[in-house]
């Protein structure tokens, strides 16, 4: 009995300095977990026919495979990730349209120029029109098939709780102010972009940006509190939040805020700036005119805006201005611009 005990006790003694070894050696049957870096500047744009000449102004896609861009008479559609496009919709009187939105591959809105958004619930075969009471619809954006808003040239801000069916008034602004964009992270906590023109006298008066500022709302809108922009005549566009504090602020280059956007500070990017696109906080691309190099470019940013790094030979000249950027995922991502610009971005194959 007493040997058996003993064969016992040296059997656990080389078991706890064999566990002993393995937790201070390391393992060589470890496999390398190492990958190639993403780099997506070593990626192409590549140009895709185009099915109109008209300066398209917006993209957006549901998938990696279904998208919509739209000029102000024109909307076309691909359903093959953007290597083909076809016209589906075409105006040649006013209203005109300007933004675009789809919640699905079916469900979709356009905003106009008028006291009229569209609607479409088939992929955009069909569109029905959708009566709003105040005039200039240009923004629009809905956070379900239910719920959303419209903002425009002296429209102020609109909700519908009833897919459009009733609106309520939320804000009020100026005549000669405008809603730039309109953007929603949840039912309560929202923002909005807005410009104040000023118009000279005279038989061609001068028209100048003289203010921006943002709306930033915790309530569905019921509530909109003002955020000065140290009173800079910003050219304010887009507007996007990732929560509740972090954001971007397309304005004379990227903003950025930790904050809720109560207060915003430059990034490193281009000063004239059309287009922007974040995937997520630091992944993000953006288009614009590059005073230093003088050249119409295209940049990506993978550190939220600390760094770019920017293809100059992407776009020739003035003429193919890109206008909107879309990405889907990190890989999939499309631009269009002026005289029907199409581009599809090709990611590197090996990084």
């Amino acid at each position: 009995m007493f040997k058996f005990n003993s064969y016992i006790a040296l059997l656990l003694f080389v078991m706890l300095l064999s566990c002993g070894k393995n937790s201070t050696e390391p393992n060589n049957d470890t496999k390398d977990t190492d990958e190639p870096v993403f780099l997506p500047q070593n990626g192409t744009w590549q140009t895709i026919q185009s099915p109109t000449s008209k300066d398209l102004q917006n993209i957006v896609f549901s998938s990696s495979q279904v998208g919509w861009a739209n000029s102000l008479g024109t909307v076309i559609k691909t359903t093959d990730g953007g290597a083909s496009w076809q016209t589906i919709k075409e105006i040649t009187t006013p209203p005109y349209l300007n933004s675009i939105q789809f919640l699905n591959d079916q469900i979709g809105w356009v905003g106009t120029s008028d006291s009229l958004i569209l609607k479409t619930t088939d992929g955009g075969t069909t569109w029905t029109t959708i009566s709003v009471p105040e005039r200039g619809c240009q923004i629009v954006t809905f956070i379900n098939k239910n719920v959303g808003w419209v903002g425009g040239w002296g429209s102020g801000i609109l909700k519908t709780e009833d897919a459009g069916t009733t609106w309520t008034k939320q804000l009020d602004i100026g005549e000669w102010e405008r809603i730039q964009d309109i953007f929603f992270i949840d039912e309560l906590n929202g923002w909005a972009t807005c410009l104040y023109y000023w118009y000279g006298t005279g038989p061609e008066p001068e028209v100048t940006i003289t203010d921006g500022y943002v709306f930033k709302t915790t309530d569905g809108g019921q509530n909109w509190i003002k955020i000065e922009l140290n009173n800079d005549p910003f050219a304010i566009s887009s507007i996007h939040f990732f929560d509740n504090n972090a954001g971007i602020l397309n304005a004379n280059g990227i903003k950025k805020s930790s904050d809720s956007g109560l207060s915003w500070h430059d990034t490193n990017s281009i000063q004239s700036s059309d287009a922007v696109f974040f995937i997520d906080n630091q992944y993000g691309w953006i288009s614009g005119y590059d005073t230093n190099s003088n050249v119409f470019t295209i940049g990506v940013t993978t550190n939220g805006g600390e760094t770019w790094e920017y293809m100059n030979d992407v776009i020739q000249d003035v003429s193919h201005k890109i206008n909107s950027i879309f990405f889907h995922d990190s890989t999939n991502g499309w631009a269009v611009g002026n005289t029907g610009t199409i581009l599809k971005y090709i990611p590197p194959v090996n990084n």
